[in-house]
C-alpha cells in the first residue's frame, strides 16, 4: 500500500465510523466522488483496500456468492469500533509484535539456560565419581599440606 491507498483506507474507515454497516458499492462511490478532484492518484477499484481492512480486524466483508465473489457488504468490526484511525490499529499491531518478538525471544533464552543446566546435571550423574575422587585427592593434599606446615 502506498500512500494515496493509505489516504483512501482512512477515508473509508472515518466513513463506516458514522455508518457501520455499507455497501462497498455505495462506500467505494462516496470514496470515489469526495476525492475525484484532489491531488491522490485516482483510483476505480477499492476492493484491495477494504481487503486491507478486513486484514486489520477493522471491517468484515460479505462476498457475493453468485456474483464474480467480490465484497457486497460492509460492516465495522468491534475492533474498528474502538479504535481511532487506521494509524492507531497499525501500531497496535506493531506494538502485539513486539510483545510477541520479545517474548519469544525470553522463552529461546530460558529454554537454552534450561538445557545447558541439564546437560552440565547429565554430565555429573554420569561422571560423579571423577568430582568426588578429584576433589577427595585435592582435600586430602590440602589437608597434609596444612598439617605440614601449621603443625611442623
Amino acid at each position: 500500500m502506498d500512500k494515496d491507498d493509505h489516504i483512501f483506507a482512512e477515508f473509508i474507515f472515518q466513513a463506516m465510523k458514522q455508518k457501520p454497516k455499507n455497501l462497498v458499492s455505495t462506500v467505494a462511490q462516496f470514496t470515489y466522488d469526495n476525492h475525484k478532484n484532489s491531488s491522490i492518484k485516482e483510483r476505480l477499484n477499492f476492493d484491495p483496500i477494504f481487503e486491507y481492512l478486513a486484514g486489520l480486524s477493522l471491517v468484515t466483508l460479505e462476498n457475493d456468492t453468485i456474483g464474480r465473489g467480490r465484497p457486497q457488504v460492509v460492516e465495522l468490526t468491534s475492533i474498528g469500533e474502538m479504535v481511532e484511525s487506521v494509524d492507531a490499529r497499525l501500531r497496535e499491531l506493531r506494538y502485539e509484535q513486539y510483545n510477541q518478538r520479545k517474548r519469544q525471544e525470553r522463552e529461546d533464552a530460558n529454554r537454552a539456560t534450561e538445557i545447558e543446566y541439564f546437560k552440565r546435571q547429565n554430565w555429573l550423574a554420569k561422571y560423579w565419581w571423577m568430582t568426588s575422587s578429584i576433589s577427595a585427592i585435592v582435600g586430602a593434599i590440602i589437608g597434609a599440606l596444612v598439617q605440614k606446615f601449621i603443625f611442623c
